[in-house]
């Protein structure tokens, strides 16, 4: 029975809210809503954003895919050679079977970690652990290929437009690192995607990373009722007098664990509503209940509008129906939130907040130095941005200048507009074959939630990104596009398993 029918009040909501979209459907503001929806839809830019374009659509017969795939491939190709001589082939199904574990574990690692312990080379030797593992399983005879086809064509632009900026970079000494963290992440997603080839393996990976979710987000609940000292520097304590320490659970920055926050809790929420177990399904209820109440803790703006930005896409793939009930009932409610809250979130408009004049000064030395190197940018890496502000004299604020508090802008300017084009392909391309791989009938609930959740996440990550920049931390980075290859994991099973049925 429909809960609809089961109770008195949500009974006469649903009749009462489905009364007024027939009757707005049959008005003349629906009517000419509905007109410009299909001017749209019949226009040039609608085409565009549901049709391959030629990168997309020769990627897998393109000569720089096969000489890539041909590279990536030399060490599986000499270990089959080399195992062809072995009769026993234990060893290489061990490796292939430890390497969605391990996987797994080192989502968990990057989620449980106290920063002070962290040290960024960590993620690149677990990645290139796990990838050695993976060439070692050809042992057995059998080359195992990475799946770069599966990956897409902008991703691998992307890694070639962020490498080839730091040749042309201010300084290749400062830029160095950051390479390694952008390879770190291509060999992820690659890996990802790569291993977790089924729904069972991509369960694994993502139980230990709920695990790992479940843990920090305790972490954080248990720093606010310990009590954490505000800091001056993380928020203008003469605009929020009331406001409480915000808390960073295993993370330095209350930003930085609100934005993991917001790439997760989404996708939580998605394998809450899609399980078909009813302990399964608590279990994920439970962690995103404590992954919100952890978001709420951190005081993060940007957090807040993000999480709400992530749950209105979610609403949108599943009822959309609702979403203008919703958000209305959503409005209503502010005035009910704690007076602190409330006071926080409504800072956003006051510039006298020191967090906001102080990005105008940012946002301002940001755009004088793209405008100076908008095509190539100054080269990859924070600490070279910096360096060529403080050397051009663009920031004129007291505040020292850390990083731009802009994803895009910090992006533009390290890497230039090929990288910004790029990074918005590969999130866009992607985002597009999910939603395709969402109408294939053979897809289990599961895989659907999964891809709803992971396009929810990334789609409330972008909206963080235009009021910081997060990826400050590489480790938060990584699991940026960790959850990317999530995503790209699950199109790649779905659409496996709707081709064997075909």
């Amino acid at each position: 029975m429909k809960i609809s029918e089961k109770s008195f009040i949500i009974y006469y909501i649903v009749r009462f809210w489905n009364f007024v979209c027939r009757k707005y459907e049959e008005s003349v503001l629906g009517s000419v809503v509905a007109r410009l929806v299909a001017c749209f839809r019949a226009g040039i830019l609608w085409r565009f954003l549901t049709h391959d374009g030629p990168i997309g659509t020769t990627w897998g017969e393109s000569r720089f895919y096969r000489a890539v795939q041909w590279c990536l491939a030399l060490p599986a190709r000499a270990l089959a050679r080399l195992g062809a001589h072995s009769p026993d082939g234990l060893f290489s199904r061990l490796c292939k079977r430890l390497c969605v574990p391990l996987l797994g574990a080192m989502l968990l690692l990057l989620l449980v970690i106290p920063q002070r312990y962290w040290n960024n080379l960590y993620s690149l030797v677990m990645v290139c652990g796990i990838l050695i593992l993976y060439y070692l399983s050809s042992l057995c005879g059998k080359m195992q290929r990475l799946a770069l086809k599966d990956v897409g064509a902008w991703p691998v632009l992307l890694l070639l437009v962020v490498t080839l900026s730091w040749f042309w970079s201010e300084s290749r000494t400062l830029g160095t690192r950051y390479l390694a963290f952008a390879f770190t992440c291509a060999l992820l997603v690659l890996l990802v995607v790569s291993t977790a080839d089924t729904e069972k393996k991509l369960r694994t990976i993502l139980r230990l990373g709920a695990v790992g979710m479940a843990v920090c987000s305790i972490c954080a609940v248990c720093q606010r009722l310990i009590g954490v000292a505000p800091n001056a520097a993380l928020t203008d304590l003469a605009l929020n007098p009331d406001m409480p320490g915000r808390v960073y659970s295993f993370f330095e920055n209350p930003n930085s664990f609100a934005n993991l926050l917001v790439f997760f809790a989404p996708l939580m929420l998605c394998l809450a509503i899609f399980s078909k177990k009813t302990l399964e399904r608590l279990a994920f209820l439970a962690v995103f209940l404590l992954c919100a109440l952890a978001l709420v803790m951190t005081y993060s703006r940007g957090g807040w509008l993000a999480l709400a930005f992530s749950v209105f896409v979610l609403m949108l793939f599943l009822c959309p129906r609702w979403v203008p009930f919703v958000a209305l009932l959503c409005v209503a409610a502010l005035p009910l939130l704690p007076a602190n809250i409330l006071n926080r979130l409504l800072s956003i408009f006051n510039f006298s907040d020191s967090s906001t004049y102080t990005r105008g000064y940012i946002y301002s030395a940001m755009g004088n130095l793209i405008l100076r190197h908008p095509i190539f940018g100054v080269g990859i890496g924070a600490d070279t941005l910096r360096q060529s502000v403080q050397q051009s004299g663009v920031y004129v604020a007291k505040s020292p200048f850390v990083h731009g508090h802009n994803l895009y802008l910090q992006l533009w300017a390290e890497s230039g507009i090929f990288a910004l084009v790029a990074f918005f392909g590969s999130l866009f391309v992607t985002m597009r074959k999910g939603r395709r791989a969402l109408k294939t009938q053979s897809a289990s609930p599961f895989l659907r939630g999964v891809v709803v959740g992971c396009i929810s996440g990334l789609s409330g990550a972008l909206l963080f990104g235009i009021t910081d920049y997060a990826w400050s931390y590489p480790r938060i980075m990584v699991l940026f596009w960790f959850l990317f290859a999530l995503l790209l994991a699950a199109i790649r099973i779905i659409e496996k398993e709707a081709g064997k049925n075909t």
